[in-house]
């Protein structure tokens, strides 16, 4: 009321965060939309794996996160300062913001189990195997353990939000909050360092084309665009218990847990997005083992003219040659694939024919070739 009655500016930071959520809502859901249409229709295993199936989970825990940012956070004050609302308005808005510290913590679990179990899919090495592991069960004991701290951080668990009443202060205790949401920000920022180095320690041991090394190096690098939004939202953390003006203060907290939501999402879909465009753009996005397939075929369009030996017909020149191609593929442990390519070229010198054998092994991805067919 003072601030009021002394002309304070009236702030609103609302439409910002509306603006950001419905945009990264729509980009979201539509990433996660084609990831699974893909997987389970257009590629060659035709059917979701694990990692497509956390997705699932942490889609269907964060549309509701969103959803209270917008419905229930939104409505009731964020973005404005608590003098401009009314007592019950405040309180509303502590409630939506405890529900959403729940759904937040869960979302982000999912998210970080779903990229660990991708990269458990792709990379055979057993040291690496036991790692992702190790890092599963870390990621679901921390995120069971953190969930079941916020959910009885007060007591009553009403305190949460008549905290903010008048009748408040005398009713409830919490834990320390501060230190509590540090440490959870702080565990998740060095999670998600660990989930960027581990793809990128695995890059040099790949028997792969220098460019096909940077590129998958790249994808992997757009992970440290949600690092950075953890630490962002680290920062936001220092208003989070001891805030007297909670729906301006606490506007940071909520803004940049909604963004890592969503950014999680899409970035641990990216692998999923790269192998549509391969299917869509083979020449612009495909690897370099397809490319060597397209070489492979035109090789044998060349010789389907079944030039004739020289010692077949009488006058021939000796120089024409017989040119045969075929390619073959195997599969291998962990879904690496190994192509196979052969060309045999003859010259015709006194009825001898000289043959050259070329083999090129390569790792390629596990849905770039179809499983053979059981006989």
């Amino acid at each position: 009321m003072t601030a009021t009655a002394c002309d304070f500016p009236v702030r609103n930071r609302e439409p910002n965060i509306l603006a950001m959520s419905i945009t990264l809502l729509l980009i979201t859901s539509f990433v996660i939309l084609v990831r699974l249409v893909f997987k389970q229709f257009f590629s060659h295993a035709r059917r979701l794996s694990n990692d497509d199936w956390l997705i699932v989970a942490a889609g269907a825990v964060g549309l509701p996160c969103i959803f209270v940012l917008l419905f229930g956070l939104r409505p009731n004050g964020l973005g404005r300062d608590v003098w401009t609302q009314e007592p019950a308005t405040v309180l509303e808005f502590a409630k939506y913001f405890y529900v959403m510290e729940v759904l937040y913590i869960t979302v982000i679990m999912f998210v970080r189990i779903s990229l660990s179990v991708f990269y458990l899919d792709i990379f055979p090495g057993k040291t690496i195997r036991r790692l992702l592991i190790g890092t599963i069960i870390y990621h679901g004991l921390c995120g069971f353990t953190f969930i079941i701290k916020v959910i009885f951080q007060c007591t009553p668990i009403s305190y949460n939000w008549t905290r903010y009443s008048t009748a408040g202060p005398d009713h409830g205790r919490c834990i320390s909050l501060n230190a509590s949401s540090w440490a959870n920000g702080a565990l998740g920022v060095a999670a998600d360092l660990w989930l960027l180095a581990i793809p990128l320690s695995q890059l040099s041991k790949l028997q792969l084309h220098w460019k096909k090394k940077v590129g998958a190096g790249l994808m992997f690098i757009t992970g440290a665009f949600g690092t950075l939004v953890s630490i962002l939202r680290l920062h936001s953390i220092k208003h989070f218990a001891n805030s007297t003006n909670p729906t301006w203060e606490q506007y940071g907290i909520v803004f940049w847990s909604a963004i890592e939501v969503m950014v999680g999402m899409i970035c641990t879909s990216l692998p999923a997005m790269r192998l549509l465009l391969v299917r869509i753009w083979p020449r612009a996005f495909g690897s370099s083992a397809s490319q060597s397939r397209s070489k492979s075929s035109a090789v044998h369009a060349m010789s389907s003219d079944r030039r004739t030996p020289a010692n077949s017909h009488p006058g021939t020149d000796a120089s024409d040659s017989i040119a045969s191609s075929s390619t073959k593929v195997f599969k291998g442990h962990d879904g690496a694939r190994e192509k196979g390519f052969e060309q045999y070229q003859g010259a015709s010198w006194g009825g001898e024919v000289m043959v050259q054998r070329q083999v090129d092994i390569e790792l390629a991805d596990k849905d770039e070739y179809p499983e053979k067919p059981s006989p």
